[in-house]
């Protein structure tokens, strides 16, 4: 595996951990809590890094 394919690889690993334990976060505390709105930063954070890595990889 080249790197660049490694790399974008490791990042959307990364990317499916921040949706997973954003999902987790929100289901545990779902009183609008600071947990909550950190849960759904998490989660976005995650889908943007997925499709910003996903973009890059199909532009090459």
């Amino acid at each position: 595996m080249n790197k660049p394919t490694s790399m974008a690889f490791l990042t959307i690993l990364v990317s499916l951990y921040f949706i997973v334990s954003g999902l987790l976060k929100m289901s545990k505390h779902a009183s609008g809590s600071f947990l909550h709105s950190f849960g759904i930063l998490l989660l976005l954070a995650g889908v943007a890094g997925a499709i910003w890595k996903l973009a890059e990889i199909t532009k090459k």
